[in-house]
């Protein structure tokens, strides 16, 4: 489809590009490395892999035989999702990031969508990127990607009537109810759509299990119990062999306030410690002060501020 203000300019659908998209994708991965770490290239390897396979949809904008940038969406039961972005550096600034943002959300409308999201690590074109998803009547959230330090980590003492299990899969359903209850009427539910159900939310932690944050640490992944009630679950994850993430964390409404999710942070360290892991990465909504303030408890640090983007039409 040629640009009608740019004649040189064309957007091709990414599963019929024949030009290879692989100088982006080190591009993105140069640029990103700054903000992330060497970790970056193993977050990204699969996209080029999905890509190669022709498995991804999206849209590649091109001037003449060049492939200057691509978008990637999804859509699934009528949630629209746009997990990337990026043009090479030296066409920031050109305007290509909102062409291809207008673009993929114009496609998920047509296809369907009633609700989009995105949490694009933007290493170029923010403004633009911004700007552009802000005129599409997206709502912005404030986001930041976290990290700490695991030195000295000492084993908590489990308050009396409580319990600490290492994860069980007889709980699962128990603990995705545990955690679309926690996040009821909460910015995360726009953010992550799939969590405004049971069912969803089932399904999310299903995946967290399988392997999609990351090697599911089943010892450091924890579930605190009261009395046979599930009350608390952290979800651990390897992203290599020394860092890990937090991909879910909740604690029931009414057995908040107690310092329990100290107690099931600093247990699940503990346990990552011993088996060598020395970071811990998680992702925090800015505006939600009471998750933030327990995670400056373990010395959590801002690494990387960026933006989510919700449409719900």
């Amino acid at each position: 489809m040629q640009i009608k203000n740019n004649p040189d300019l064309n957007l091709v659908s990414l599963k019929e590009m024949k030009i290879p998209l692989d100088r982006i994708i080190d591009d993105f991965i140069q640029k990103a490395e700054g903000h992330l770490g060497e970790d970056v290239y193993d977050m990204v390897e699969p996209l080029r892999e999905s890509i190669h396979e022709k498995a991804v949809d999206g849209w590649v904008v091109c001037d003449q035989e060049k492939a200057l940038g691509f978008i990637v969406l999804t859509l699934q039961e009528e949630r629209g999702r746009i997990p990337f972005i990026h043009v090479l550096s030296k066409h920031e600034n050109e305007g290509l990031s909102s062409l291809l943002i207008i673009k993929a959300v114009e496609e998920l409308r047509k296809g369907g969508a009633h609700m989009i999201n995105s949490e694009v690590l933007a290493v170029v074109d923010r403004e633009h990127i911004l700007k552009t998803f802000e005129e599409l009547g997206f709502q912005i959230v404030k986001r930041m990607i976290m990290s700490t330090i695991l030195s000295d980590v000492s084993e908590p003492l489990i308050p009396p009537g409580y319990s600490v299990i290492s994860w069980d899969d007889t709980y699962l359903e128990g603990v995705a109810k545990l955690i679309y209850d926690a996040n009821v009427g909460k910015v995360d539910q726009q953010i992550y759509p799939v969590m405004k159900t049971v069912e969803g939310t089932t399904q999310l932690v299903k995946g967290i299990i399988a392997g999609e944050a990351g090697s599911f640490d089943r010892e450091a992944s924890l579930i605190l119990l009261r009395e046979g009630e599930t009350c608390g679950a952290i979800l651990f994850a390897q992203s290599t062999a020394h860092q890990g993430f937090i991909a879910e964390m909740a604690i029931a409404g009414h057995q908040q306030g107690k310092g329990l999710g100290t107690v099931l942070m600093a247990k699940s360290f503990f346990i990552a410690s011993h088996q060598g892991i020395k970071t811990v990465r998680l992702g925090a909504t800015e505006e939600n002060q009471s998750a933030v303030r327990l995670y400056q408890k373990f010395r959590f640090i801002p690494e990387q501020h960026f933006f989510a983007y919700v449409w719900e039409g």
